[in-house]
């Protein structure tokens, strides 16, 4: 190592020496603290705000007598992306179905649809299936076996 090299990696600022003592990272200039963010306390209770807010929201939701078997359906008009007020979702709970009703419906529509599955696989092989296309290749060759026979 040259003397110069040398001399020039002893030689620091006392802010340098500072720093690397305590393991942080030196001092940033006093022209960037004014575009950081907002102090801390601000945004704390600009946070508290809005989790009591919040909160007061979802009371009086859950709160409504209307509430009492919607829970799924409250919970997910609290968290659409629109936004709803606590007053709009209370006033719209009267028209929606129970969390049951919606449960009842659900699972009769999975009955037919599974149902309509099953009705079209054991329908029999010789009918014209709707989903078939006319010029499939291997159709044309079962017809054409199936008129031979």
């Amino acid at each position: 190592m040259s003397y110069e090299a040398l001399r020039l990696s002893v030689k620091r600022s006392a802010s340098q020496r500072a720093a690397r003592a305590n393991n942080s990272a030196p001092a940033a200039p006093a022209r960037a603290a004014q575009y950081n963010s907002p102090p801390a306390p601000d945004t704390e209770k600009a946070a508290q705000a809005a989790r009591v807010s919040e909160r007061a929201r979802i009371a009086t939701v859950f709160g409504s007598p209307l509430s009492l078997g919607r829970e799924r359906s409250c919970v997910r008009l609290l968290i659409h992306d629109h936004g709803w007020s606590a007053s709009s979702i209370v006033s719209l709970l009267a028209e929606l179905p129970t969390d049951a009703e919606q449960e009842r419906h659900a699972r009769a529509a999975k009955q037919a649809r599974t149902a309509d599955v099953w009705d079209r696989a054991l329908s029999p092989k010789n009918e014209a299936s709707e989903n078939s296309r006319a010029g499939d290749i291997w159709d044309r060759a079962i017809k054409l076996n199936n008129n031979e026979a």
